[in-house]
């Protein structure tokens, strides 16, 4: 399990950039994300920091593609938007989203369906299925949707794709 303190990154990111780190959001497996801010101004945004380049690549790589397609929802998720990339820090800067929400690309293949043998699949399958339950056709069509798109999300839970209230 990743266990690295992005706080001081973070700190020095936002110092470089001339922004404020004025909270929490949310810490994972992949890296941790905070609400940051301009010095002059009141609109919030979050910045994500990876511990390591593959997840930042294949999630910068994702809300890239989002933005390509003018994608800021999926199925009724709200999905993040890409602001600002940085490849040194491992840094993504994108919009704040409010529920219902798809969010965390750090585990998608971009135009690679993932290889696991089919039982693996069906295990996954009946796991999202039951973590769902009745909201599971919504979540379904907006994999199916992803998918179409050239991404296949796989760290699908309640705190990546959020229900409305």
């Amino acid at each position: 399990m990743w266990k690295k303190d992005l706080l001081p990154d973070a700190e020095a990111y936002a110092w470089r950039r001339g922004l404020e780190l004025s909270g929490r959001l949310g810490d994972g497996a992949d890296g941790n994300v905070w609400k940051v801010r301009g010095k002059r101004k009141r609109v919030s945004w979050a910045l994500k920091l990876q511990a390591g380049t593959a997840g930042y690549q294949r999630e910068r790589d994702c809300y890239e593609r989002l933005g390509e397609h003018g994608v800021s929802e999926i199925a009724g998720f709200h999905v993040p938007q890409l602001i600002r990339s940085d490849d040194e820090s491992n840094a993504i800067e994108m919009s704040i989203v409010s529920r219902p929400f798809m969010l965390d690309f750090a585990q998608a293949y971009l135009d690679e369906v993932p290889e696991f043998p089919d039982e693996v699949w069906e295990e996954r399958l009946e796991t999202w299925q039951e973590i769902y339950a009745e909201d599971w056709p919504q979540v379904s069509r907006a994999l199916r949707e992803l998918r179409c798109l050239g991404i296949h999300y796989l760290d699908v839970h309640r705190q990546n794709i959020a229900l409305a209230g």
